[in-house]
C-alpha cells in the first residue's frame, strides 16, 4: 500500500481496540449526541429500528474522524488540514484504503466498533460500470464519502451500557486511549447545552407534475420497445435551510421509525435519513440484501390497514415488479457468489412503516473465494429498486430523463469495520445539506401497466414523513 494510504509502520502488529465501559440505562444516542457533539462537526449517528417497531440491540456514535476518503474520479485522503492524493482510480484507492484496516487494528470485539462510515452517491455507478461514465450527470461533489471514525460509543440496548472505544493511533499508548475516554465520559455527565433555534425550511423545488407525466410516458415507450422492463423515475425537493440538521434527524426518526437511521456529517455535509431498505450486509462471507418494491399508504384504521395489504399482495402490477427486482438481486448476488449459494429464504412479505408499507424479500449468498465485501457492494449497485432492470440500461434512460444529479439520492449510506464486515442501507427517505440548503428526492418505479395519478400519489406518500419532519406537507409547501 503506498504510503500515502496508511500511517502503519512496516511489520507492527494490528493495534488492539481500548474499551471503556460504563452503565447506559440513563444514557440515549440522541442525548450522547448532543453532548459530544457541535453543529456541524464532523461525526455520525446510526440507530435501527427493527421492522418499524423494535429497536435494534445497537446503537453507533463516532466522533472526529482520523481520516476522511473522498473520491470522484481520483481520490484523495484528508487527515486534519493535509489532504493526500492516492494513486489510482477512486474504487481502487478505495478498496486499498478499507482493506487495510485489518493490518492496523485487531477484529473488533463488538462488530462496527471503530471503522468507516459514510456514503456513495448514485452516480458511483460509473466506476462499477465504466459504459456509463458519460451517462450520467455531472456533479461538482465528490461520490465516495467516508470518514474513519477511532473513536466512538457503542451503545448495547440489551445489557443497557456503552462500550466507549479508541482505535489507538501507531503511536499512542493505551494510558493515552484511555484519558480520552475518561474524557468523553466526563463530556457525558455534564448538562447539555440550550436547545438550537427551531429549524426553518422554505419549499422552493418541488415536484413538476407535468415533467413527471413526460418522463413516464418516455419510459413506457422505451418498454414498449424492448429497450427495458422498468425505470426508476424519480422528483426533487429542495430549498434553503437554516437550523441544525441533526434537530431534522430528531424528528424523522420520531415520526418514521426505520430499520437504517442515520445522521452522518462529513466535509460540510450532512447526510440524514430513515432508509427502509438495505441495499447489503456482509458478515464473514455471507451476503444479504433485500429488495422493497411495491407500496400502498397506511390505512387510518387497523381494518383499512389490513385492506391495503390484502390489496397491494393481489396487485399484479406490483407483484411483478416486486419479481423483476428479486430476480435482479439474486443476480448481482451470483456475480459474486459461490455458485449455487444464492437463495430467497424470505419472499414477498408485506412490511410496515410509519406513512408506508411495502412488499420485501431477502436474498442471501455465500461469497466466492478472493471475493471481497466491497466486491459485493460494486456488483448489487445502485439497488434495481432505484434504478430499474436491466441495470445499465435503466440508468440510461433515466440520464436522458433526469438532467439533474441525484447526489445521495439512491445511493448507500454504511458502515465498513476493521474485520471487513459491512452493512449498507439505500439512501432513500434522505436529506443532503450543504451551504444553508437541503435536497431531497422520492421515486416510483415506472413498468409497463403503470399509471400517472397511482405513480404521483406513490412519490408524495414517500416524501410525507420528509416534508413533516422539515415542518412542511405532502405537496412541499409549508403547514
Amino acid at each position: 500500500m503506498p504510503p500515502s494510504e496508511t500511517n502503519r509502520h512496516p511489520g507492527a502488529q494490528p493495534r488492539q481496540i481500548v474499551r471503556l465501559r460504563i452503565p447506559g440505562d440513563l444514557l440515549t444516542p440522541v442525548r450522547a449526541f448532543l453532548a459530544l457533539t457541535a453543529p456541524g462537526e464532523e461525526a455520525f449517528l446510526l440507530e435501527s429500528v427493527a421492522g418499524g417497531e423494535t429497536q435494534a440491540r445497537y446503537s453507533f456514535l463516532g466522533l472526529h474522524p482520523a481520516e476522511v476518503f473522498e473520491g470522484d474520479g481520483t481520490a484523495r485522503l484528508r487527515r486534519g488540514s493535509e489532504s493526500l492524493p492516492l494513486a489510482g482510480p477512486a474504487r481502487e484507492a478505495f478498496a486499498r484504503w478499507v482493506g487495510g484496516f485489518p493490518s492496523r487494528w485487531a477484529e473488533p470485539p463488538i462488530p462496527y466498533m471503530g471503522g468507516a462510515v459514510g456514503w456513495v452517491g448514485f452516480s458511483a455507478f460509473s466506476m462499477a460500470e465504466p459504459v456509463l461514465e458519460r451517462s450520467l450527470p455531472p456533479t461538482g461533489d465528490p461520490r465516495i464519502v467516508f470518514g474513519l471514525f477511532t473513536t466512538g460509543v457503542v451503545f448495547d440496548h440489551l445489557r443497557q451500557e456503552c462500550h466507549l472505544y479508541r482505535l489507538p493511533a501507531p503511536q499512542e499508548n493505551e494510558s493515552d486511549a484511555l484519558d480520552q475516554l475518561h474524557s468523553i465520559q466526563e463530556k457525558l455527565d455534564r448538562p447539555l447545552p440550550p436547545p438550537l433555534p427551531t429549524p426553518r425550511y422554505v419549499p422552493e423545488e418541488r415536484p413538476d407534475r407535468e415533467r413527471f407525466t413526460r418522463n413516464i410516458a418516455a419510459v413506457k415507450e422505451r418498454i414498449l420497445a424492448g429497450d427495458t422492463y422498468q425505470v426508476v423515475v424519480s422528483e426533487p425537493f429542495g430549498g434553503p435551510f437554516e437550523g441544525d440538521p441533526f434537530e431534522v434527524y430528531r424528528r424523522l426518526r420520531r415520526l418514521n421509525p426505520s430499520p437504517y437511521h442515520f445522521y452522518v456529517s462529513l466535509g460540510g455535509r450532512q447526510v440524514v435519513g430513515a432508509s427502509p431498505e438495505m441495499l447489503l450486509r456482509v458478515e464473514g462471507r455471507s451476503a444479504t440484501t433485500i429488495p422493497i418494491a411495491g407500496t400502498r399508504p397506511r390505512g387510518a384504521t387497523p381494518e383499512e390497514d389490513r385492506r391495503l395489504e390484502r390489496e397491494l399482495l393481489q396487485d399484479p402490477k406490483e407483484l411483478a415488479e416486486h419479481a423483476m427486482l428479486v430476480d435482479l438481486a439474486r443476480n448481482d448476488l451470483g456475480r459474486v457468489c459461490e455458485f449455487g449459494s444464492v437463495a430467497v429464504p424470505v419472499q414477498a412479505v408485506v412490511e410496515r412503516f410509519s406513512h408506508v408499507m411495502h412488499i420485501t424479500s431477502e436474498v442471501h449468498g455465500t461469497l466466492a473465494e478472493g471475493r471481497s465485501g466491497l466486491d459485493a457492494l460494486w456488483s448489487t449497485f445502485p439497488a434495481g429498486t432505484v434504478s430499474g432492470a436491466p441495470k445499465i440500461r435503466a440508468v440510461e434512460v433515466l440520464s436522458g430523463l433526469e438532467a439533474q444529479d441525484r447526489g445521495v439520492y439512491g445511493g448507500a449510506v454504511g458502515i465498513l469495520d476493521t474485520a471487513g464486515n459491512l452493512e449498507t442501507c439505500i439512501a432513500i427517505r434522505t436529506f443532503e445539506f450543504a451551504g444553508g440548503r437541503v435536497r431531497f428526492r422520492a421515486g416510483a418505479g415506472i413498468v409497463a401497466d403503470s399509471q400517472p395519478e397511482s405513480e404521483w400519489k406513490e412519490i408524495h406518500h414517500k416524501a410525507g414523513a420528509l416534508l413533516e419532519a422539515l415542518g412542511g406537507t405532502a405537496n412541499g409547501g409549508p403547514r
